[in-house]
């Protein structure tokens, strides 16, 4: 009984282990689960978060003026009533008792004017409601909804962008770690030159020089091993910085399937518009167009306004006062508000707002240029992948064929180390050419389509 309950133990300890060691494992990551995880945890996508919310409050902010404005008011201070006028005896006579003053007693005609001071309490609510603005709340409202489209079409833009960049760090990871393999497989061969030298040699049928120059073949891969190596690391952390992963990408990458890297090339003309496709192009558009109505916005602050006012409250001369219902103080009605001149503020503003539309016209066209440039340029690296890739991948297994036949020569004593070794750096150059290639023609596929506007992946 002793022993089976220290087996069950020693069991239980070790699933507890095995348990608290399962999320440290390696997990496989796929192109899409990348960019899934991209898409939401990078900082990118944070910021996107952020701007969504911003332009959510600036739309509620363009229609704020279409509500009423409720304010609780309270005040106290010194009010002038003039005290002397016969006309207004009896207007002014309610008020005798508040004022301390020897004239209050006699409302008769006036014989030297005065003006008295009294204390005034007042506090309540005042209430307006916007009737007509004038265009204003519409324009405001329209200006809302183009920074809206604006940041939509940019945002798109930029998460074909992070997508671009996503595939570029996955694809950097997956080429560095097979330079690393071809490395590593070139040190083989020559490793297994080199053992087969030294065989020889100790058997008394080799050169030493011989031996010593495989041995130098196999110490010169060396450092190009540690590079390689370094920048598979080097990748890694990359890749996990944009995926938005506060260390170094641990995880294994699955391979991207072949086909994805053959782009369709023969429906793309460069004369056409296609900054009309470009999401950034119409972003800009959009820009100027909020840009405009902002212009014309603050020309239409000079124009009048008309609403509905309503004010509830207390009015009294002495503090005691201020709870007698007595003195309640209502007024409701219409307000008529007309900015006749503010210092040509808002004309000014104005200007210098179409100012910066025509700044933004003129980058406008600079992108469109740069659009024709782009989309050239993305087209031509797309057209000659394919052809540097069949003929990379002709030239590699024509380098392979040679070294074997090479090496097997040497082997039967027909043949010279020189060759060997040349024939093998040769065929190791050319893998690396292969796989430079191959990656080219992943990144030029999805470069074109990021050009032209197009979703990619």
């Amino acid at each position: 009984m002793g022993l089976q309950k220290y087996f069950s133990l020693g069991c239980f300890l070790c699933l507890c282990f095995l348990l608290a060691l399962k999320p440290q494992l390696s997990h496989s990551l796929t192109l899409q689960e990348a960019l899934t995880e991209a898409e939401s945890q990078s900082p990118e996508s944070q910021i996107w978060r952020a701007e969504d919310a911003r332009i959510h409050a600036q739309k509620w902010q363009a229609w704020g003026e279409a509500f009423p404005q409720v304010n609780a008011y309270a005040q106290y201070g010194k009010v002038s009533i003039p005290i002397e006028m016969g006309a207004f005896g009896e207007v002014f006579g309610g008020f005798a008792s508040l004022l301390d003053s020897n004239q209050l007693s006699n409302f008769g005609p006036p014989s030297n004017p005065l003006i008295n001071t009294a204390d005034q309490y007042s506090y309540g609510l005042e209430i307006q409601q916007s009737l007509f603005s004038f265009g204003r709340l519409s324009q405001t409202v329209k200006i809302a909804n183009y920074e809206e489209k604006a940041l939509l079409l940019s945002q798109q833009r930029r998460r074909n962008e992070l997508k671009y960049q996503v595939l570029q760090a996955y694809g950097g990871v997956l080429l560095a770690q097979a330079r690393l393999q071809v490395l590593k497989s070139s040190a083989q061969r020559h490793q297994e030159n080199e053992s087969f030298l030294e065989r020889n040699f100790k058997a008394g049928a080799g050169a030493r020089a011989h031996l010593l120059m495989a041995k130098a073949a196999v110490l010169a891969l060396e450092p190009q091993i540690l590079q390689a190596e370094k920048a598979v690391q080097i990748s890694r952390l990359q890749l996990g910085t944009l995926l938005g992963r506060k260390t170094a990408l641990n995880d294994s990458l699955q391979p991207i399937a072949t086909q994805a890297s053959l782009a369709d090339t023969s429906e793309v003309n460069t004369s056409s518009p296609w900054e009309n496709q470009r999401k950034d192009y119409k972003a800009l558009e959009l820009q100027i167009k909020s840009l405009e109505g902002q212009a014309k916005y603050m020309e239409m602050l000079g124009r009048p306004s008309l609403g509905a006012s309503a004010k509830l409250g207390i009015t009294a001369f002495e503090a005691d006062q201020l709870a007698d219902p007595d003195y309640r103080d209502w007024m409701i009605g219409l307000a008529f508000r007309w900015n006749l001149f503010n210092g040509r503020q808002n004309h000014y503003r104005s200007q210098q707002m179409m100012a910066e539309v025509a700044i933004l016209q003129t980058r406008q066209q600079q992108m469109k240029n740069y659009i024709q440039m782009d989309i050239a340029s993305a087209l031509a690296d797309a057209r000659s992948c394919t052809r540097s890739l069949n003929a990379a991948k002709e030239a590699v297994e024509a380098a392979r064929e040679a070294w074997e036949l090479h090496n097997d020569a040497y082997k039967r004593g027909t043949g010279l180390l020189s060759d060997v070794l040349s024939s093998e750096e040769m065929y190791r150059l050319q893998e690396l050419a292969v796989l430079a290639a191959y990656w080219e023609c992943q990144f030029a596929s999805v470069r074109l389509k990021l050009a032209l506007g197009k979703d990619v992946l």
